[in-house]
């Protein structure tokens, strides 16, 4: 659904059934993996005149500096010049190996998890919101 939406966003811009030039999509390297390369195939054999410029980085980019014609990201829009849509929801889960949960014992509340070593991607939030399973 990204990359048609994409592609739809492109055909209302030009007026044009045909995609053509160069397009610079940055995203992170998690998305890249597993939405934009297994759809990628596909969607050039459909759009052979478009040269697709992939820019994989798990680190905030600064988009237009950097030539950005389309981003997808996960979290708040933090340009509030740029245009946005929701694509939709993530849900994200807290992992422990069984050793380290023998070490620091297993957290039975969220307040828990202020005395536990936390490791977080480059766009992890220091908040979270958790929701009772069920």
């Amino acid at each position: 659904p990204a990359l048609a939406e994409l592609e739809e966003a492109d055909h209302a811009a030009r007026g044009t059934g045909e995609l053509r030039g160069i397009i610079r999509v940055a995203a992170s390297s998690s998305f890249t993996v597993h939405v934009v390369i297994p759809r990628l195939d596909d969607f050039l054999r459909h759009h052979p005149k478009l040269r697709l410029v992939l820019l994989i980085n798990d680190q905030r980019q600064a988009l237009i500096s950097e030539g950005v014609d389309v981003a997808f990201r996960f979290g708040p829009l933090a340009d509030s010049t740029a245009t946005a849509r929701r694509l939709g929801s993530i849900q994200r889960v807290l992992v422990a190996s069984p050793a380290y949960l023998r070490r620091a014992g297993r957290p039975k509340i969220p307040a828990d998890l202020n005395s536990h070593a936390i490791v977080v991607g480059p766009m992890g939030s220091d908040c979270w919101t958790f929701e009772k399973a069920g």
